[in-house]
């Protein structure tokens, strides 16, 4: 199939077809800047001159966890995802920009994380905007509105009602393990060193050792 023709990212980028890029065995998969959703995925098919050659590669759930933007260049991508998804197709068109390395910090591309996204987002291995980013928007698809980053909690605006989020089981293990950690001790070193014990119905002595 033809390979899909699109906008550049920047002025710096270029669109360049699969056959103008030298092969690589390993094609390690990372994000590049993009106007329309800030940062997309793709990987790397090519380094030459200062300049990596990215197949754009957008995930199977891009619809149903991404507010889709017009004119953002990658509608024949993102259309081919529904088709594909429907039966309809079996093939996705071929996307290539090239980047500029010296544009990325320390020139290299921020990579992609292989491990399924985290409620604490400490436990990433790459921890970059890009992965953050992503990770909170995997965890919103799913409705999981909050993450958090060790002691502080990022709460997202879900846009719909979660009745699973509130009920006494998830209290109870928002408590147990966001609040207050197995040993008893808080989990976040500005609250209160007490815990209350629903046993005993009282407050007792909690010494964290923050």
């Amino acid at each position: 199939m033809k390979p899909t023709q699109v906008q550049p990212a920047n002025q710096n980028d270029t669109i360049l077809p699969p056959h103008n890029a030298m092969a690589m065995e390993e094609k390690p998969r990372v994000f590049i800047r993009d106007q329309a959703y800030a940062w997309i995925p793709g990987s790397i098919q090519a380094i030459r001159d200062g300049k990596a050659i990215v197949k754009i590669e957008l995930p199977n759930n891009w619809h149903s966890s991404t507010v889709l933007c017009q004119d953002s260049g990658l509608e024949e991508v993102e259309n081919a995802l529904v088709a594909v998804a429907t039966g309809n197709s079996g093939n996705t068109p071929s996307v290539m920009r090239s980047v500029t390395l010296a544009s990325y910090p320390n020139g290299q591309l921020p990579l992609q994380n292989k491990c399924a996204q985290k409620s604490d987002m400490t436990s990433l291995p790459h921890l970059h905007e890009a992965a953050m980013l992503y990770n909170l928007k995997e965890r919103l698809s799913k409705r999981q509105p909050y993450t958090r980053v060790r002691d502080v909690i990022i709460a997202m605006n879900p846009f719909q009602k979660i009745e699973e989020l509130y009920s006494l089981q998830t209290q109870q293990s928002y408590a147990d393990n966001l609040v207050w950690n197995t040993q008893g001790k808080s989990a976040c070193p500005f609250l209160n060193a007490r815990r209350f014990r629903a046993d005993t119905k009282e407050f007792v002595p909690c010494f964290n050792s923050w």
